[in-house]
């Protein structure tokens, strides 16, 4: 496990990293997140052993644009217009799946991220940096606590410490399989700045 301070960070070293099916701690426009290649299976699967998670439950993913999200979910007009006004920011919405089921896609409010996000090309994972059941973290010293003193057999490869973040509520989560879309999780942004979104 290697940490980082900004002065180190080279994007083409943490893009070489995704590429190999690597994980990274990064922070994000909400908390410290867990970014992996979201199309690689072995890079996800290693996810869900970092963290402790439940296979069943699906990973949120980030994108760097709607045109990408596109390429994941079927999006149809009104859709693709609610998406413009709540990204990028706090919105994960649920979406129904090219494949089948439904998948959660999000683009963050974080020039980081976004950086990130266009050096890699692709969609990443976008979970909290955090064991599965313990809280999301915005303080750089718990991300480090939670790696360097439990007992778990996977870390993550790169953590980016950028120090603490500003405190912030997860994404507020929307299903956008219905319409009009209906909140799952309520966060940082309010039904009424949502409702004001649809048309």
């Amino acid at each position: 496990m290697n940490i980082l301070k900004p002065s180190q960070v080279r994007f083409d070293e943490l893009v070489s990293t995704l590429e190999v099916g690597g994980v990274l701690a990064v922070p994000t426009d909400t908390i410290y997140g867990l970014a992996a290649d979201a199309l690689n299976p072995q890079a996800v699967q290693k996810i869900f052993e970092i963290k402790g998670r439940p296979e069943e439950k699906a990973l949120p993913i980030f994108v760097g644009s709607v045109e990408e999200a596109e390429k994941l979910a079927e999006i149809d007009e009104r859709r693709k217009k609610f998406l413009e006004k709540v990204w990028p920011g706090k919105v994960t919405c649920v979406l129904a799946a090219k494949k089948s089921g439904t998948v959660a896609l999000r683009i963050p409010n974080h020039d980081f991220i976004l950086k990130l996000l266009r050096g890699f090309g692709g969609p990443l994972t976008g979970t909290s940096a955090n064991v599965s059941d313990k809280p999301g973290h915005t303080k750089i010293s718990e991300v480090l606590s939670e790696w360097q003193t439990l007992n778990v057999d996977h870390r993550p490869d790169i953590i980016v410490d950028v120090g603490d973040l500003p405190e912030s509520l997860p994404s507020t989560v929307v299903d956008l399989t219905l319409w009009p879309p209906e909140i799952l999780r309520q966060g940082a942004v309010s039904e009424k700045e949502l409702l004001s979104y649809i048309e």
